[in-house]
């Protein structure tokens, strides 16, 4: 779920449809989500104005509502976990001396309306090990494909799979990114391709670079494809579309 907009709304234009809130945005009704509904967070104090948060994730769109914007960064994602083991929060980082929590958007949208991701049948007993060095993406990637139904088992680098591989080697799919560390995700599909017990368990790979520039030396390394790990729509269709060739 990539923020498309961040907008100043008044109060006066939250509206009350059924037990949710929504606003008209641009023409289009737009549900809002407020984060202390979902997470243990103090409630939004009473104001005129406040800011939101659209997005656009399945087709749908929706917004987060906040009382201000501290800041805009850029920075590393390497968070720390387990302060606050809460669903919908992946971790926390301290940033110029306070505690940054960090939100895992597709959680508090499958919390606040289930059925926004739709569950294929056929995903159901599937099972893909993903392999992710950052928590931050790991446990994004591992919620968003578990909520469309398929089982996942993770872990954070290159020879802890090849060992989860050895124990348990009845995967239906390898998803991995590429930024590994010790075995880096090209010599880890390299040495699973060269492997006739491993080498005909599909992989996706993921990148933070553009596609683009490395999707031709995957598939010629043997992945059966690569995508964008920000990108959670098309990761979610190419793995469908792959199972439905089978």
């Amino acid at each position: 779920a990539l923020i498309s907009r961040l907008d100043k709304i008044k109060a006066e234009d939250i509206q009350i449809a059924g037990k949710k809130e929504i606003i008209v945005y641009r023409n289009q009704v737009i549900p809002i989500i407020r984060l202390e509904n979902y997470l243990p967070l103090q409630k939004l104090p009473s104001q005129k104005s406040y800011y939101v948060l659209i997005f656009t994730e399945n087709g749908k769109t929706c917004g987060i509502l906040c009382s201000e914007i501290l800041n805009i960064l850029e920075i590393s994602l390497e968070i720390e976990e387990g302060l606050y083991n809460t669903p919908g929060i992946l971790g926390h980082k301290i940033i110029n001396e306070k505690t940054v929590l960090f939100i895992d958007i597709y959680k508090i949208i499958h919390m606040y309306d289930p059925k926004w991701f739709s569950i294929e049948k056929e995903n159901i007993g599937k099972r893909i090990l993903l392999i992710e060095d950052l928590s931050y993406f790991r446990n994004m990637i591992k919620n968003y494909l578990k909520d469309v139904g398929y089982e996942v088992e993770s872990v954070e680098e290159g020879k802890k799979a090849l060992e989860k591989l050895k124990q348990d080697p009845n995967f239906d799919l390898i998803v991995t990114d590429l930024s590994l560390p010790l075995i880096n995700g090209y010599h880890f599909i390299e040495i699973l391709k060269r492997d006739p017990i491993y080498s005909k368990i599909p992989i996706i790979a993921l990148t933070s670079l553009s596609k683009e520039k490395i999707e031709k030396k995957v598939l010629e390394l043997g992945a059966e494809g690569c995508e964008n790990k920000f990108n959670r729509e098309q990761i979610i269709n190419t793995i469908e579309k792959f199972f439905k060739k089978l």
